[in-house]
């Protein structure tokens, strides 16, 4: 009987121990799971570099020479600030016997997410006009724009294509083309009718030809379009369908001719210059910063620009005269 009962208190032992850890596992279990919800919920930010590691990255796509062709982004200039108050980015390391600074840099707080809707236009969803560089955006490489917005998200996308400006291969240099070129549309039938028509310099002549045809309603192939700088005959595009208005050499906000091949212009022509596209509306931005210069291209001030008096109302005048005496 002793030993039956002695038994019978082992087997209760064990089954009370059974039952005393039965409660401590439970306790535990709802513990395990709040820690990895806590992990879950902090893997965003702990996929994140460091500031100083994002500065690193950035700084090291900046660097590259801008490419002719590729695509450039615009970020807010507030934005950006933050970031780089936060990232130190491009900012000498703080003295190590001052504490001040780096206690500061240590408490700065990360950027929100992007937010580009102070530049951009409500209306179009493109780059706002009338901003500048440095003052209201920078312009990043795509690869930047991608990191930056894989780390904090937000948005809109607002991107521009660099472009090769200059004419002679010594002056060449890409160039972020901001906005559109203007340029001043006219149509030796109806002369005192002028449209200005916006248009990228990676479009075709023919591209704009057809476009300008389109807006004056006439056949393309009754039209002879022309190089109308100085607003007079400077040269024929029908042989340069296939280049681009950059390869062209069509400048913002030069007049186009459209001229009827059966009633042609016979104005003699005022300039065999060929200047280097350029503009004193903005529409580039950020370049390379190497360029040769070339004593033999004419440069297009904003004095010279002021001379031409574009878009004035004696130069309308002028070029309805000029036009005029073909009739």
């Amino acid at each position: 009987m002793d030993d039956d009962e002695h038994q019978q208190q082992q087997q209760q032992g064990l089954l009370g121990g059974e039952m005393q850890q039965g409660p401590v596992m439970s306790l535990a279990e709802p513990d395990v799971n709040m820690d990895a919800a806590g992990d879950e919920a902090a893997g965003s930010k702990a996929l994140m570099p460091s500031p100083e590691e994002q500065a690193a990255a950035i700084q090291q796509l900046e660097d590259k020479q801008i490419q002719a062709g590729e695509q450039m982004y615009i970020v807010s200039k507030s934005w950006w600030g933050d970031w780089c108050a936060y990232t130190r980015y491009k900012q000498q390391p703080a003295d190590s016997s001052s504490s001040s600074d780096t206690d500061a840099a240590d408490t700065q707080q990360p950027p929100l997410a992007i937010d580009n809707s102070s530049i951009v236009d409500n209306n179009s969803g493109d780059l706002a006009r009338n901003l500048e560089e440095n003052c209201h955006f920078v312009i990043v490489t795509a690869e930047s724009w991608e990191l930056l917005r894989s780390w904090y998200g937000g948005g809109p996308v607002v991107s521009r294509p660099a472009v090769l400006e200059g004419l002679a291969p010594n002056t060449k240099r890409a160039r972020v083309m901001l906005y559109p070129i203007k340029l001043d549309v006219v149509w030796s039938g109806k002369p005192t009718e002028i449209k200005t028509m916006e248009a990228e310099l990676k479009e075709t002549v023919q591209s704009l030809k057809l476009r300008a045809c389109a807006e004056f309603g006439v056949d393309p192939a009754t039209i002879a379009m022309w190089d109308f700088f100085h607003h007079s005959k400077h040269a024929n595009l029908e042989g340069h369908l296939d280049k681009t208005l950059n390869d062209a050499r069509i400048l913002d906000e030069q007049p186009i001719l459209l001229d009827e091949k059966d009633n042609p212009l016979t104005c003699e022509s005022k300039s065999s210059s060929s200047p280097v596209i350029t503009s004193s509306r903005g529409i580039f931005g950020r370049s390379n910063s190497y360029v040769q210069e070339d004593s033999t291209i004419q440069v297009r001030t904003a004095a010279a620009e002021e001379q031409l008096g574009r878009r004035s109302g004696t130069q309308q005048l002028g070029m309805a005269g000029c036009l005029a005496c073909n009739a």
